[in-house]
């Protein structure tokens, strides 16, 4: 008896691995597709940063005051709409448009749109640096 239960337990096993692998070998890989990307270079000076990567979800109606970073920033916006705000004017980012910002360079960003505005933002800062800096 004992050796009918080991016996249906290998064919059950063997069973359902030919059907997972056989399964298996009928998926379609699907390549990722690229939905934006931009090539923004930066010149850095010798020494250590700390890279950071942010996913940032700003609502509607939400802003960020006049601030800077203490290194060079990458920001791509995923879905929505950016606002962003400096001394030369007002321009808005929409998904797949990115934006570089070098250091100290001074703006106000925020979200006019009426869908959240999702953010990817990839700061470089000299290790010891803020991240961000208010302006007051």
């Amino acid at each position: 008896m004992r050796i009918i239960a080991i016996a249906l337990l290998v064919c059950a096993c063997t069973f359902v691995a030919v059907v997972g692998l056989r399964a298996y070998g009928q998926m379609q890989l699907k390549a990722p597709l690229s939905v934006a990307m931009a090539d923004m270079p930066v010149n850095l000076a010798g020494g250590d940063y700390d890279i950071v990567n942010q996913l940032l979800d700003l609502m509607p109606g939400a802003y960020m005051r006049e601030h800077h970073h203490g290194g060079p920033v990458i920001v791509m916006v995923i879905s929505g709409e950016l606002t962003v705000t400096d001394n030369k004017g007002t321009r808005v980012l929409t998904s797949g448009q990115s934006m570089s910002e070098e250091a100290a360079y001074v703006h106000a960003a925020a979200n006019n749109g009426t869908t959240i505005a999702h953010l990817a933002v990839t700061y470089v800062i000299p290790e010891g640096a803020a991240r961000t800096i208010i302006v007051k």
